[in-house]
């Protein structure tokens, strides 16, 4: 029975379990650095978490088992074993900051952008290998919802709501109906929104080139969309009021800017209508009906417009549906209830979480945004960049440095391409600079947490001071002796 008891901390205190479990653990680092995909394929995981799969985290934890009861049993604690037990417990220290940093680490990234006003303020950032559905509910001028659900789809994230799953905030119902790793969304616009929604499917051509859009003014007075040199306008709740003012006003200046304007009208009491506005201060008022184009001599061209159809109540639908081609993107289909109100949309993700957005109003002052985007992780540092300078080298063909000058809670600090900025447990390291590296409007920043480093950097130590001990002071301690002797 004392044998039983016993063989664990025997097989702890051998060498040859200890050295198979090491190899077993080394050849699982290598597998699943080289060829991840393949190795979560096998395994049955997210290839982002293979480092905290349980053979990794069994073998981390045999290991350092073995080291603390080795230690115990066989290295008596004496002065001549200082440098042993030193660097077996700097080894104990480096391990389980080592745990510390890849179970509880965090990494994503942060973008700043550049307005009128200076760049954008940096408080939070993209959680790295992680979705979350992001629904924020307004009713007049207050958030009445503001959900973040963590997805748990493969293989982007690991996270917490199952598909199918319905969740409840302020009254507003989601419901995540399914994943299409590989989709593209099909758009379709119907006649059936519980709010008036005046839209018209326009289409232009002049003979060399055609477009064809969907104008919907989703609340607003008017939709203007550019065709070359050429801006089309579409009022789809006009009067006879606004119709005639158009024949007799010329548009303003930042609008138009020299160029011909074609507006269309639409209302309950002014039938489909096209007003000509030319460059040179002329108006025309042509009659329309849907179906039918009508030709449009102007200056420099002469265009085709039609109106094929008219909308009073439109909605945009939305599915997600797999993909036949390799172009398709990671997508959900969702829906979602809010009291009386229902809506289903397909939403593509979005890494930056920034611009694939799907809106609705769902009622008299009430709008409802939901994006597929990344986890949302609070910063408890905010970073303000204040100068972004591209540094080119001698030859002007490569980047000698991105250097930003930042406010780093009212601090300045400077972050370089080789020169990573440290705040607590965080750091920051420049990323991609978009559009233009000399004239961006976008920095990234790579964030990452710092969490066990200081145990790394501590264990390290005692390593080290216990093979200086043990190969320097021990030996020369011992010569002082036998010379004494």
């Amino acid at each position: 029975m004392r044998f039983l008891l016993t063989l664990p901390l025997r097989a702890l205190a051998s060498v040859w379990p200890s050295v198979a479990v090491g190899a077993i653990l080394v050849a699982y680092l290598a597998f699943a650095s080289l060829a991840p995909q393949k190795t979560a394929s096998l395994l049955g995981a997210d290839p982002a978490a293979l480092m905290r799969h349980p053979i990794a985290l069994a073998c981390g934890a045999w290991l350092l088992a073995a080291v603390i009861v080795s230690t115990i049993a066989r290295v008596p604690f004496s002065v001549r074993a200082v440098g042993a037990w030193a660097a077996h417990a700097g080894f104990v220290v480096l391990a389980a900051g080592a745990a510390v940093n890849v179970l509880a680490g965090q990494r994503g990234q942060a973008v700043s952008y550049r307005t009128d006003h200076g760049w954008s303020e940096i408080d939070e950032f993209q959680l790295a290998n992680s979705a979350a559905l992001h629904v924020v509910a307004v009713s007049g001028a207050q958030d009445l919802a503001a959900m973040e659900l963590p997805l748990d789809i493969n293989p982007i994230t690991a996270g917490g709501v199952q598909l199918g799953e319905t969740q409840t905030a302020g009254g507003v119902a989601v419901e995540v109906v399914d994943f299409v790793p590989r989709a593209q969304i099909v758009q379709q616009w119907r006649d059936d929104s519980p709010l008036p929604m005046p839209a018209a499917v326009v289409g232009i051509d002049d003979g060399e080139s055609s477009m064809r859009n969907v104008m919907c003014g989703w609340g607003k007075p008017a939709v203007t969309w550019e065709f070359g040199d050429v801006v089309v306008m579409f009022h789809g709740s006009a009067d006879s009021e606004m119709a005639g003012r158009m024949l007799t006003r010329h548009p303003p200046e930042e609008i138009c800017r020299g160029r011909d304007m074609l507006v269309l009208l639409s209302g309950q009491d002014v039938p489909l209508s096209l007003v000509i506005l030319r460059a040179d201060g002329q108006a025309e008022l042509v009659p329309m009906s849907p179906g039918r184009a009508v030709t449009v001599k102007l200056a420099a061209r002469t265009l085709n417009i039609a109106v094929d159809r008219l909308f009073t109540h439109a909605a945009l639908h939305t599915a997600a549906v797999p993909s036949q081609d390799d172009l398709g993107v990671p997508a959900i289909n969702v829906r979602v209830t809010w009291g009386d109100w229902r809506g289903a949309a397909a939403l593509p993700f979005d890494p930056l979480g920034q611009f694939e957005q799907q809106a609705w109003l769902c009622g008299q002052q009430r709008a409802l945004a939901m994006r597929f985007a990344r986890r949302v992780v609070k910063l408890p540092h905010r970073l303000r960049i204040e100068k972004a300078e591209y540094l080119p080298s001698s030859d002007g063909k490569t980047a000698k440095d991105y250097r930003c000058d930042v406010l780093v809670d009212g601090a300045p600090a400077v972050i370089g391409l080789n020169r990573p900025l440290r705040a607590g447990d965080w750091q920051f390291t420049q990323g991609h600079w978009l559009d233009e590296a000399d004239d961006p409007r976008m920095i990234m920043f790579e964030v990452s947490s710092r969490r066990g480093l200081t145990a790394i950097w501590t264990g390290l130590g005692l390593i080290a001071a216990g093979m200086f001990w043990a190969f320097f002071i021990k030996p020369m301690l011992a010569g002082k002796r036998e010379g004494e002797q």
